[in-house]
């Protein structure tokens, strides 16, 4: 079985060409946040997917790891990758998505600290939910550990995708 640890900042590495297998998982160490789980992803979107964007599997593709900025309100867990960490991902580069740990997230700019999470309408940002309903609690994936301070704005979050 492969190492599964990275060791060194490779979050930030993004590539024209695939490094790792796509769709596959790594833990890697942060220095501010500990052991994090990682997904390595191909942008099919058609714009770049930014630092702290969630993203999810593109529909019309059978590779595990290609991805696209959410797009939907309350999508559901099992269809999500996680949150770009590290660097931006340019389209058609390859690069590393936060799917279990402490990650930076984009907000809609009502997220409040320590509420439950679930994708907007707007791509790629998350906002507060309330699991009043199956729904919600299908697409709930993390926990914001911080607010965010406006629409688009990082905070700090816990993801489980």
């Amino acid at each position: 079985m492969a190492e599964r640890r990275m060791y060194g900042d490779y979050l930030g590495h993004v590539d024209t060409f695939a490094q790792q297998e796509v769709g596959s998982r790594r833990e890697q160490f942060d220095a501010t946040y500990g052991w994090i789980e990682c997904v390595y992803v191909y942008n099919g979107d058609a714009a770049p997917l930014a630092l702290g964007d969630l993203v999810m599997f593109k529909a019309s593709t059978l590779s595990l790891g290609t991805a696209v900025k959410a797009t939907g309100a309350k999508i559901p867990k099992n269809q999500l990758l996680g949150v770009v960490a590290g660097a931006a991902i340019p389209v058609g580069y390859f690069g590393w998505a936060v799917c279990r740990g402490v990650v930076l997230t984009a907000g809609d700019g009502n997220v409040t600290a320590n509420s439950s999470l679930i994708s907007d309408a707007t791509a790629g940002r998350v906002k507060n939910a309330t699991l009043t309903n199956a729904d919600e609690v299908a697409a709930c994936f993390g926990y914001a550990q911080e607010a965010d301070a406006a629409a688009g704005s990082l905070f700090r979050a816990y993801v489980n995708i």
